[in-house]
């Protein structure tokens, strides 16, 4: 489901609380299907949502998407982002600390798992820009991970490699496989 993760805990957590509300509020169109356990067709079906997440009546995210899909009559209840999501954390002054963007995304609900696929960036409150094609986040064990090749644009060097594991917030991460140049000071 790119950047400071550590939102996304809570950006998901207040998904779930207030998919009705949030769902009722958006600025699109709504379908919602009566389908039996197992079917292919989504249970909600929401178009270009764009919604704000407050905390503690201070906005903290706005999540934009041109299609949300829920399917929570299926045994294994997930969410659907086919044309992508985009998700803004801010401080408390409403400016940007991050943000996050990907081609598609799919959330397990049973395992708290948000797979982000295709064109994913993501940009920490540090800065650094975060680029693959695939990112698991992981919010039962606050981890970030991926197998894929990762860049991540630093603002004295560019590091480069083949997968990486990382903290929520992706200020703490570790490329697995480093490749390229990594310029180190004497």
């Amino acid at each position: 489901m790119i950047f400071n993760l550590s939102y996304l805990k809570h950006t998901a957590t207040a998904f779930i609380a207030v998919a009705v509300c949030v769902l009722s509020a958006c600025s699109g169109n709504m379908e919602t299907n009566d389908v039996p356990v197992d079917s292919t067709s989504p249970t909600l079906r929401a178009l270009e949502v764009s919604t704000v997440i407050s905390d503690s009546g201070v906005t903290r995210y706005r999540a934009t998407t041109p299609e949300w899909l829920i399917f929570n009559s299926v045994s294994n209840p997930y969410w659907s982002f086919p044309k992508g999501l985009r998700i803004e954390q801010f401080d408390t002054h409403m400016e940007t600390e991050a943000n996050i963007y990907c081609d598609q995304a799919h959330y397990d609900v049973h395992l708290k798992l948000w797979r982000l696929d295709g064109n994913v960036k993501v940009t920490n409150r540090k800065g650094e820009k975060f680029e693959t094609d695939q990112l698991f986040w992981d919010q039962e064990n606050a981890k970030v991970y991926s197998d894929k090749k990762i860049k991540i644009q630093q603002p004295s060097c560019i590091l480069t490699g083949q997968g990486f594991v990382s903290n929520e917030t992706m200020t703490h991460y570790e490329i697995r496989r480093p490749e390229g140049i990594i310029p180190i000071s004497d």
